[in-house]
């Protein structure tokens, strides 16, 4: 997360306001006491978009991510 000394309980409430659109939707919409662990948010988290993210399919694409 970039914070220096972050505590995994502030950085998870911070989380929602660090997110917009379907990101930010898709956290506030979580049942309450779903989440047990930063570990268990990063694998849900990445469930749930993965699909929808589009790959670097050649070096061009590779060379605008920088």
């Amino acid at each position: 997360m970039g914070i220096a000394g972050h505590i995994d309980l502030l950085v998870a409430r911070y989380l929602p306001l660090m997110m917009e659109g379907a990101t930010r939707q898709w956290i506030n919409r979580l049942p309450a006491d779903s989440i047990d662990s930063w570990e268990e948010m990063r694998d849900a988290f990445v469930r749930h978009f993965e699909g929808s993210y589009t790959r670097a399919t050649t070096i061009e694409d590779l060379e605008c991510c920088i």
